[in-house]
């Protein structure tokens, strides 16, 4: 379903409300049968996968291709990554997040806020199928645990590369921490 918002006047009050629209899609019995499975092991109905299937590809899939992401093996990716030196996985952190970072952001019509690349980094996380947590309990920061599971290098060259994006947006007190397989995120004075 297509959903839109439309707002509702009355004499009182102004309200937001979702309205849908239905339309009808015809699918390979194949494909059919494998959304079906997939929507049980999920236990979420058909329509529900379908929609966040739709708002997967407006929202991801189909800017990442305008910005130039290619989908790569996380393998291959670590091993390439694990090949390079300390100061060469430093120095292309740092010229992604000073130059074609923004450029990546403009494409998902994104304004270069500390908000929208946490935004972008937990759907990039989500995507790519790493595991992550946000502990909020603390009033003076945010954590946001990453679970790469890809080697002390990978995680490095991720952590030097979300410090040095926030870096970028003005954000300088966050703290980065890594492991072999973790990669830890600290932001202070930020709210979800």
């Amino acid at each position: 379903m297509l959903k839109m918002t439309k707002i509702i006047t009355n004499d009182q009050n102004t309200h937001h409300k979702k309205v849908s629209e239905s339309i009808t899609l015809r699918f390979d019995k194949a494909i059919l049968n494998e959304l079906r499975d997939e929507s049980e092991q999920n236990m979420e109905s058909v329509n529900t996968l379908l929609n966040q299937i739709v708002k997967s590809y407006i929202k991801w899939h189909k800017p990442s291709k305008i910005a130039g992401l290619i989908y790569i093996n996380r393998f291959l990716y670590r091993d390439i990554v694990e090949q390079l030196p300390d100061e060469t996985v430093r120095e292309i952190a740092n010229t992604y997040a000073q130059h074609y970072f923004m450029e990546t952001i403009a494409m998902f019509d994104g304004d270069p806020s500390v908000s929208f690349y946490i935004h972008y980094l937990l759907t990039w996380l989500r995507i790519s199928g790493f595991n992550y947590r946000i502990d909020k309990e603390n009033k003076e920061h945010v954590t946001i645990k990453i679970q790469l599971d890809l080697g002390l290098q990978f995680s490095k060259y991720i952590s030097v590369k979300i410090k040095s994006i926030l870096e970028t947006l003005k954000q300088t007190e966050v703290k980065v921490d890594f492991t072999n397989h973790l990669v830890i995120v600290q932001i202070s004075r930020f709210r979800f």
